[in-house]
């Protein structure tokens, strides 16, 4: 996780990413039964929304990924070389100053403080024997040289325990597949739509110091969902090397019964009502329209037209090929997997 002053200022006030940042890749070979699939892989298929001749594919993402994977973009390649433009995934970012920015990172000492133990604790002494044993080693295998760990609080030190673990594993959370789609589009000379909205947002340094100051007064009930990272992080990792190597071989149907996008720390819910404070309004529905309104335009203005969207996005009752077939457009499933 990254530190918290970058995290209130970046990723909680300024965007909704279409994919999560990460630290660097570690050198680590995976340790759990399922092996992180590595060399040149096909990727998925994608999907074929038509009207009146004119064609926009969709082509779906998930996160993590298999880190040293190659992704062997043939029909991708294909399809940009032939495309009009291409449709950036769905996000929303604020409307912030440079001066806004500025006036949060002022806060950056006192919200770094926030985030440890209080009188220069440590988790040895706020964590139960036995489960302190078991973070020990969890630690020495994916944080062996993060001292400073020991000093945070247990919602925030199991944060940082679990996207140490997906990276060590052999994973990442950086959106691979949009960059080299992207890259490969501005070689092209593709138009590439940013789909993405700016809404405005009015920050106020007050009740950020405040909360921030609530924070390190208070104390937390999270020594309970530390132990529940613990206990299920061995099952979360699983799951996710089941669906990073789905979509690396192109298994749809593993896609489908995978759900990994919804696989969430067990002290997200604790960090979420600790981080109250920081909360912004919730701009997805936006995100959503105004990606479906491009998707639209270009079905009407493009001959053919590519896109990117998280899997999650694409699937389900509610999913953007849902809402599309519902508008009347005939949605073709990948014909090769």
């Amino acid at each position: 996780m990254p530190d918290l002053p970058r995290f209130l200022v970046l990723a909680c006030l300024l965007s909704l990413p279409a994919g999560a940042s990460e630290p660097p890749p570690a050198d680590a070979s995976p340790t759990l039964e399922t092996v992180v699939v590595t060399g040149v892989m096909p990727g998925p298929g994608l999907w074929r929304v038509e009207s009146g001749g004119r064609q926009l594919w969709i082509l779906g993402t998930v996160s993590p990924l298999p880190r040293d994977m190659k992704w062997e973009a043939l029909k991708v390649g294909e399809l940009l070389a032939q495309a009009d433009a291409v449709l950036s995934p769905a996000g929303a970012e604020a409307d912030l100053s440079a001066g806004d920015v500025m006036k949060m990172m002022t806060l950056a000492r006192s919200a770094n403080a926030a985030i440890k133990l209080p009188d220069r604790g440590t988790l040895a002494d706020v964590i139960p024997t036995e489960t302190y044993a078991v973070w020990l080693g969890l630690k020495q295998q994916y944080l062996p040289n993060d001292k400073k760990v020991e000093r945070q609080r247990p919602v925030f030190a199991s944060q940082e325990l679990y996207n140490a673990a997906i990276v060590a594993e052999g994973m990442t959370r950086t959106n691979i597949v949009w960059s080299a789609v992207s890259a490969r589009a501005m070689e092209l000379g593709v138009s590439i739509v940013d789909t993405g909205v700016r809404m405005p947002l009015a920050l106020d340094r007050s009740r950020y110091k405040a909360g921030i100051q609530a924070l390190a007064n208070s104390g937390i009930d999270d020594v309970i969902c530390f132990k529940a990272t613990l206990e299920t992080l061995a099952a979360d990792l699983e799951t996710m090397k089941r669906g990073a190597n789905a979509w690396a071989t192109g298994d749809l149907d593993q896609l489908r019964l995978v759900r990994h996008a919804e696989l969430k720390p067990a002290c997200k819910a604790t960090y979420d009502e600790a981080m109250g404070f920081q909360k912004k309004p919730d701009w997805t529905r936006a995100a959503r329209a105004a990606w479906l309104t491009a998707a639209e335009s270009a079905l009407a203005d493009n001959t053919s037209t590519l896109a990117v969207l998280p899997m999650s996005d694409l699937l389900g009752p509610s999913g953007v090929l849902a809402v599309l077939r519902a508008r009347g457009y005939t949605v073709v499933e990948p014909d090769i997997f």
